[in-house]
């Protein structure tokens, strides 16, 4: 089958493209991106420079069986309007035409951030747990937003198979772009005790993709790998200094800052863990990482 990739020209979307042309029911893929590609794409692979908004995405999309939505704004400097035009609007406009292009079978890279960062969250977390992402906290509250558009798009199509995909943080060889690299690249590793981060190989994340679209899957998944790792675990690997900052001054900065008004830069994660259960995963769709927590760790030094 032809597949298309929204966001192909990022970090997990690459890796995606590859996967899938490594497919043998892969007939070609359709990469998807407003950004033109840095390095040259697989064989299979057609680029296409598109805004997910674009009104011929629909006719673009002609043709294609399955489609991973992956396009979701990223960066720091980009406005509140603008992040909500790509990640909810063009979520929006993403599905609406899959629907116009006769796709049958859609995957949506969501996040474990959608749940939000609360001291209430069971652990590990369930794929029934609601989500609680809010506001102030602009990825993950738009990553809710889109896991509830693509939910919602699935009861109004019965006949499409929709897997919305909960991903942790996604790493892997550099060039990895991102806060994450950053911390992790820094001498000293600055973080709570009590915090437990989940990691996921980019070849990991981009498998479990692929592996609900061939499958035509449903519903909701866990993206993760064993185990979770707390600071000192992640600095022992990393080869950091680290540093136990204490968990109270944090949420006391993160509720001034929603005092007044501000967002939240990501406080909240490091003061109320998000462990997820990927068994549904590895049960429903035969996934299984290739790398554990620390082998995801160590990648990051290693060339692609």
């Amino acid at each position: 089958m032809r597949v298309a990739v929204t966001g192909a020209a990022g970090y997990l979307g690459r890796a995606l493209c590859a996967e899938l042309a490594a497919q043998a029911g892969v007939r070609s893929v359709l990469a998807i991106d407003r950004l033109a590609p840095q390095a040259a794409w697989p064989e299979k692979v057609d680029f296409v420079r598109c805004d997910v908004c674009d009104p011929r995405l629909a006719e673009l999309l002609r043709g294609c069986r399955a489609l991973a939505h992956l396009a979701f704004c990223l960066g720091g400097g980009a406005s509140d309007a603008e992040a909500h035009r790509c990640d909810v609007e063009g979520s929006l406009a993403v599905l609406g035409a899959c629907a116009r292009a006769g796709v049958e079978r859609i995957a949506v890279a969501s996040s474990v951030s959608a749940y939000g960062a609360r001291p209430d969250l069971p652990r590990p977390i369930a794929e029934t747990q609601p989500l609680g992402a809010r506001p102030g906290f602009r990825y993950g509250f738009h990553k809710a937003c889109q896991d509830r558009l693509a939910a919602g798009f699935a009861e109004r199509h019965p006949e499409l198979a929709v897997a919305r995909l909960r991903i942790c943080t996604v790493l892997g060889p550099p060039p990895r772009p991102g806060a994450v690299s950053r911390l992790l690249e820094s001498p000293v590793l600055a973080l709570p005790p009590g915090l437990a981060v989940q990691f996921v190989h980019v070849r990991d994340a981009a498998g479990a993709i692929a592996l609900a679209l061939l499958r035509a899957a449903r519903g909701v998944f866990h993206v993760a790998a064993e185990p979770a790792m707390r600071g000192r675990e992640i600095a022992a690997v990393t080869g950091q200094r680290y540093l136990a900052l204490p968990a109270g001054p944090l949420e006391g900065a993160r509720r001034l800052l929603g005092l007044a008004g501000l967002p939240d830069p990501g406080l909240g994660l490091l003061c109320h863990p998000i462990v997820v259960d990927a068994g549904k995963a590895r049960e429903a769709l035969g996934w299984a990482p290739r790398f554990d927590g620390p082998a995801c760790l160590r990648a990051l030094t290693l060339t692609p």
